[in-house]
């Protein structure tokens, strides 16, 4: 996993053909994936190891565009910043 040995806690996610924004992929939309009930963490009965080792391998099958971020604002700055 790429963005974690990196340090990188998100990345754009770009069109191929024009470069237009398509959303964002962040740490946290791979962990809510991973783990969709924040109870399943801290309840009495925590997942295994094996259920966690299953979740990150069902993770890295999905496509981006289905766990990233869609709706990103962006700036647009055309005389640079002041």
């Amino acid at each position: 996993m790429t963005m974690v040995t990196e340090h990188i806690s998100g990345a754009p996610v770009v069109d191929d053909d024009d470069d237009d924004l398509l959303g964002i992929i962040t740490e946290k939309d791979i962990l809510q994936r991973m783990f969709p009930d924040i109870t399943e963490i801290i309840s009495k009965h925590p997942q295994t190891f094996e259920q966690m080792e299953s979740n990150y391998a069902d993770t890295m099958d999905v496509s981006i565009s289905d766990i990233m971020t869609k709706d990103v604002r962006r700036a647009i700055f055309k005389n640079g910043l002041s």
